[in-house]
């Protein structure tokens, strides 16, 4: 039987990742205020440190789909294009595979490498 915090973590995850599949700015705060969490909670997203978010982006999140996505829109023309390719990097983003983010890292990698 799943407790009460890790279902509304898990409604939370699912309404976020309903905002992205349909191509809006997921907002966190707000889901989680929807789903009785209190404001200072809300406020620091505090979901999306626990142990639950993360079981729940590796069950629900494919980066290869997202990937091939991605692909695909490269190669196609499509009228929903620009939420198909928003949903994909938000995807990305939420499983910390989004390039920006690497390459911050890499970055200060080099810098460190640099300093030795």
């Amino acid at each position: 039987m799943i407790s009460l915090a890790k279902k509304r973590i898990e409604d939370v995850f699912k309404e976020v990742l309903k905002s992205v599949e349909e191509g809006r700015q997921p907002n966190v705060k707000q889901a989680m205020l929807k789903h009785g969490y209190a404001l200072i909670s809300a406020e620091k997203n505090k979901v999306v440190q626990s142990k639950t978010w993360e079981i729940l982006k590796t069950k629900y999140l494919n980066d290869e789909k997202a990937l091939q996505t991605f692909n695909d829109l490269a190669d196609k023309k499509n009228t929903d294009k620009d939420n198909r390719l928003k949903a994909s990097i938000e995807i990305l983003k939420l499983k910390d595979r989004y390039p920006a983010g690497k390459l911050k890292i890499g970055a200060f990698e080099e810098r460190d490498k640099v300093i030795e």
